[in-house]
């Protein structure tokens, strides 16, 4: 079943609109397209900074420096995934 839809208005003047619309075309996108992946990579981009401002973000960088974060073979999680299957 699709999603939803909404409808987002933002108003803008017309030479940004004739600059987007320039833009865009040159892309060989529309400007939705264009305007939504944007959009959400400024949000992906924000959601990193929050997540390595977060003091348990922030303690294990720490401890991956020092070396004393405990790490396991990609091959071992692969198998315990399949063990628990």
């Amino acid at each position: 079943m699709p999603a939803h839809k909404v409808r987002l208005s933002v108003e803008i003047d017309e030479t940004e609109h004739k600059y987007l619309k320039m833009c865009c075309a040159k892309l060989g996108v529309t400007i939705k397209d264009f305007v939504l992946e944007s959009v959400i990579n400024h949000v992906e981009e924000q959601e990193d900074k929050w997540w390595l401002e977060k003091p348990e973000t922030q303690e294990l960088l720490k401890r991956c420096k020092e070396g004393t974060l405990e790490t396991i073979d990609f091959d071992e999680v692969l198998n315990e995934c399949a063990a628990n299957v």
